[in-house]
């Protein structure tokens, strides 16, 4: 068969050796040899994009590989080495921008200046030979692919051996680039004359916005074909947003429909449209992509990376921008349609049309192609680091009823090491397997340091119902279990940390144990077949360090939906919780009874307003209040006095109720725990107030002035601030405030080093810009730095520098919440004795596991001194740190009650810690 390349105009039978390359857009057929040339994966007449697999058949892979990625970095490099020329106003943008930023620590407002943008005057390198009857295209070596003609880049006149720009040409393209604006994918000058902001580029097909020069919508690609051929007629017109539904969803509401066309009419686009406007954004694609450019240059220009770095963080900027582009087509196809079909279904209302099962079917057709293109560039792209999600667009919604899974078999776990437990934990772990004979979940309350998780490996591994074991920790803790995983060769067992669970936006976690669906206002989880089956075969979920959960969030959902199959689909499986401080407020014993699914409703109580119009008498309307009243009073007489006496409490004082059901009924039926171990040294601790200069004072104020607004939100213009606002006040305040002492810390360290050259010094941080102030001011110490930006093996060599018994490492500086769990600070040789600073948030559990970091059972050897840190501001106690210490010592009141026996055998908890006052005089 004879086919003619329409660039070099020759004709070719089509064989081995010369393939045809046939653009399924356009059907531009150009021979192999001149798409060679050409150096790119497109075609070369309306410029769609091929897939990677398409070119590969006819080319090669290393035609990819080799000549298609180099030409690309290649075109990249020149105009990023174009606008390397104009980086000085971008490097002086960046530095004015991180001095802001630094300047927020001082109380300063922050007012940054506008992004330069440079680089806007690059014309595109790719254009149309000069020569006549040539139909190829000029690339970056200036030479013609088809002709090989030499042609300038600048003027794109034919170039001889004695070239000169042409100076009237060269004003010509001046003046076409001052009166135009290139195109934002390839830069090719486009004029309007007329007409909305709209834009479309004949060279690379791009639609883009003429005000802002963000990109709208590009299906230059070959993915998007099986849906661009489809028979629906869309409605192009730009002025429509695809925001919003075309028919509000109120209005086809006033006829009956069928409930699954609803569902594929309103509710998945409603999902999809989130998507669009968010992760999906054309706008902030574009955005994104030149940001990243930028953060390139300057890091290339700054000598952070060297060329080859850059070369390739290029390219995968450049492939990611394409990935998300067509991502963003597809759904924006998607939308297009079903705004059509919306269309479609309201003019069949209109007409009393009752038929609708064409409409349906179309919106099924629509689903499965959109997902075979997602399925398809997954494929193209790989599973690598540019495309590491399978995204699709669910088909149906999932019925309500539970569906019947397969249930795999586990093999039987084999055991090939015992744990051998201390008398005292073989009795604890005996009262937890007791508890959990009758119970789906039992509370190791156990203080830290006992071993609360060779206990729960001890359990799984002697109850032959449980043939898999999964942990959920902090991922400090979690390095524990994976030790212990590997020491004991625990069969079965999976460890996860709290964090790889959540997932991230429309994406599920990678663990497969979670399914996420992003909604507008919300995230809902729900467990895969994977964790039903290892639920239904007999799982252990251990939930350690349980008080990360104790608040509203995420991984709060996560384990809620874990426990909720396990308590309501088996029968073997149990929920064993772990925490030695697990609550500080009231409010958290309402979450935690939320958690483990005793209360379902969303709240404890309301008012019943036609009680009250009736007999002028305050009285709730119990509904999570009557679940949890249900769970933990069994008797019937009992419950019917208990209801009588409490229905006309409000939700604040029903709070304070179900605490004390946790302390009555709660911890002494489904919780155990074990004593202490004595040991003949302990933890001195103290809160110390400070004198500090005059600098420091006026800083301190005006993060306490914020602490003081964030305490009375409705001080600043009478109006409650939402949550959001609140946190970015209480953030800043305590970043200021910890700023003001870092002086503080300076003078502390210097001087117990002084008085001690064996003295090995810990000092607790809550923000990064301290850790950093910290770690230069004591550069002559050389200080150690353990933050959540190291990993795992990073964590492991810096705390053995620590421990080691030497003086070359003295000093830790570490984030509370990185240093406050699964790791030892203690001196284990006796001649290293430590001090703790910490500087104070109003994290009182992180303060109560931090001090156990330094007190490690019968392994330690020295007291330890700590010391959490105040400065005295001025006589106006409305707005000092003693705020801020009484705020610690309500939530450790809380934290007492609940593990009354630590304190029975003398933990002190951050409530009594001892006070005193410095005499320090500073000489301002």
């Amino acid at each position: 068969m004879m086919f003619e390349c329409l660039i070099c105009v020759e004709e070719y039978k089509i064989n081995k050796k010369n393939k045809v390359v046939d653009c399924p857009s356009c059907n531009f057929k150009v021979c192999s040899k001149c798409q060679f040339r050409y150096a790119k994966s497109e075609c070369m007449s309306c410029h769609i994009q091929f897939t990677n697999n398409y070119i590969a058949s006819i080319l090669g892979k290393t035609f990819i590989d080799k000549v298609v990625k180099p030409n690309i970095v290649n075109e990249l490099l020149i105009k990023e080495n174009e606008r390397l020329k104009d980086i000085e106003p971008l490097i002086k943008w960046k530095k004015e921008c991180e001095f802001i930023k630094s300047q927020s620590r001082y109380g300063l407002r922050q007012i940054f200046p506008k992004k330069p943008v440079i680089g806007d005057n690059i014309v595109n390198i790719n254009f149309p030979c000069p020569m006549n009857d040539c139909r190829g295209y000029v690339n970056t070596n200036e030479k013609c692919i088809s002709c090989n003609t030499t042609v300038c880049i600048k003027c794109k006149e034919i170039k001889n051996e004695n070239h000169e720009c042409d100076k009237n040409i060269l004003e010509s393209l001046n003046d076409i680039m001052n009166n135009s604006k290139p195109c934002p994918k390839c830069k090719t000058p486009i004029h309007k004359t007329m007409g909305c902001n709209h834009m479309f580029c004949t060279y690379c097909g791009t639609h883009f916005n003429w005000s802002t020069l963000t990109i709208t919508s590009i299906n230059g690609y070959h993915h998007l074909e099986r849906i661009n051929t489809r028979n629906n007629i869309i409605n192009n017109d730009c002025v429509l947003s695809l925001d919003d539904d075309r028919i509000p969803r109120d209005i086809i509401d006033e006829w009956e429909l069928p409930f699954n066309l609803k569902w594929y009419l309103y509710e998945i686009p409603k999902t999809i449209r989130q998507i669009k406007k968010t992760t999906y954004n054309e706008e902030k694609i574009s955005q994104n992509t030149v940001n990243r450019y930028d953060d390139l240059l300057i890091n290339y220009f700054e000598g952070k990376i060297n060329e080859t770095q850059w070369k390739n963080q290029l390219f995968i900027n450049y492939k990611t921008n394409q990935l998300n582009i067509m991502y963003s087509n597809i759904y924006t196809i998607y939308l297009q349609h079903i705004d059509d079909l919306q269309s479609e279904t309201y003019n069949k209302l209109l007409n009393n049309e009752t038929d609708f099962r064409d409409i349906c079917e179309s919106c099924i057709e629509l689903i499965k192609l959109c997902n075979e293109s997602f399925y398809s560039i997954h494929n193209d792209y790989g599973n690598n680091t540019i495309s590491k999600k399978l995204y699709f667009i669910p088909l149906k919604k999932e019925k309500e009823e539970e569906k019947e899974e397969e249930i795999v078999e586990y093999e039987k776990k084999e055991i090939n090491r015992q744990v051998i437990l201390h008398d005292y934990q073989i009795t604890h772990a005996n009262k937890l397997i007791e508890i959990l004979k009758n119970s789906y979940f039992a509370i190791d309350l156990s203080p830290l340091g006992t071993g609360k998780t060779y206990v729960s490996t001890f359990i799984y591994l002697e109850n032959d119902k449980y043939t898999n074991i999964l942990t959920i920790s902090p991922t400090s803790v979690n390095v524990k279990w994976i030790e212990l995983k590997k020491d004991y060769e625990i069969p079965n067992m999976t460890n996860l940390t709290y964090k790889s669970l959540i997932g991230t936006k429309n994406n599920s976690p990678n663990c497969g144990l979670i399914i996420r669906n992003d909604y507008d206002d919300k995230v809902i989880y729900s467990v895969s077949p994977v964790f039903k089956n290892l639920a239904k075969s007999g799982l252990l979920l251990i939930i350690d360090e349980f008080q990360n959960i104790k608040n509203d969030s995420l991984q709060k959902d996560v384990c809620h939906e874990m426990i909720k199959y396990i308590k309501e689909k088996t029968k073997t499986s149990r929920v064993l919780l772990l925490s030695g401080s697990p609550m500080d407020k009231n409010s958290q014993v309402v979450q935690f009874f939320k958690t483990i699914n005793v209360m379902k409703s969303e709240r404890l109580a309301s008012f019943d307003i036609g009680y009250f119009r009736q007999t002028q008498q305050m009285r709730m309307i119990w509904e999570g209040m009557d679940e949890i009243v249900n769970f933990c009073i069994k008797c019937p007489i009992k419950k019917e006095l208990y209801i009588e006496e409490n229905h006309h409490l409000n939700v604040i004082r029903l709070n304070k109720k179900c605490f004390e059901l946790f302390l009555d009924e709660i911890k002494p039926n489904y919780s155990s725990s074990m004593l202490i171990i004595p040991s003949k040294y302990k933890i001195n601790k103290y809160n110390g107030f400070y004198n500090c200069s005059k600098e420091q004072k006026i800083l301190l104020d005006k993060g306490l002035n914020l602490l003081n607004n964030y305490l009375n939100p409705n001080i600043e213009n009478g109006n409650q601030r939402n949550q959001r606002n609140q946190m970015n006040i209480l953030t800043k305040g305590l970043l200021i405030v910890e700023t003001s002492k870092i002086p503080l810390f300076v003078r502390l360290i210097k001087d117990e080093f002084d008085k001690n050259p064996n003295k090995k010094i810990v000092v607790s941080c809550n923000f990064s810009e301290t850790i950093i102030d910290l770690e230069k001011q004591l550069s002559d110490y050389s200080p150690l730095v353990l933050n959540g930006s190291k990993t795992t093996k990073e964590r492991t060599i810096i705390l053995k520098k620590f421990q080691d018994n030497t003086t070359d490492f003295r000093l830790l500086i570490g984030n509370i919440k990185v240093i406050n769990s699964g790791i030892d600070l203690d001196d284990k040789f006796g001649n290293m004795p430590r001090t703790c600073f910490v500087s104070p948030s109003y994290g009182t559990i992180d303060l109560y596991q931090l001090s156990h970091r330094f007190l490690r059972s019968l392994d330690t050897k020295s007291d330890t001194n700590l010391f959490v840190c105040y400065l005295n501001s001025n006589n106006d106690r409305s707005i000092s740190e003693k705020k801020l210490l009484d705020a610690i010592n309500k939530k450790g009141n809380i934290m007492k009650k609940i593990t009354l026996e630590q304190h029975e055998q003398g933990v002190i908890f951050p409530c009594d810690f001892e006070t005193f006052t410095e005499n320090y005089i500073y000489n301002d």
